[in-house]
């Protein structure tokens, strides 16, 4: 996904730039909204496979929550940037039924699947 997002940065920018040719997001190769579809399912099944097996191997190593808590802060705040980012770069760039084809989890899906089981 960071890939995609860098792509997608490059090409807005090149769009504010004074005498540019204006280029719709969407209309890239790599930007369809089916690509972006599978980015986001690929992502969000990669993040809802990681997450549980990390958070148990941090729970059997460190055995404190709070370090536990501390360690894994970092990892959860760049997931939810990186999906924030995407949430805005698709709603900016793509039309509703674009947004309907992407089918992005919104940030409380996200948070849910983020938050620590039992707790």
């Amino acid at each position: 996904m960071q890939s995609f997002l860098s792509k997608a940065d490059v090409i807005l920018k090149m769009n504010t730039e004074e005498g540019a040719h204006k280029v719709s997001l969407r209309q890239q190769p790599f930007a369809s909204p089916e690509k972006v579809h599978d980015i986001v399912t690929e992502t969000y099944r990669h993040v809802k496979a990681k997450v549980p097996t990390t958070q148990k191997s941090m729970s059997l190593y460190l055995a404190n929550k709070d370090t536990e808590y501390i360690l894994f802060k970092p990892i959860k705040v760049n997931i939810q940037q990186s999906f924030q980012h995407l949430i805005k770069l698709i709603s900016d760039s793509y039309s509703e039924e674009d947004l309907h084809i992407i089918g992005c989890p919104s940030v409380e899906q996200l948070n849910l699947l983020l938050a620590k089981p039992g707790s």
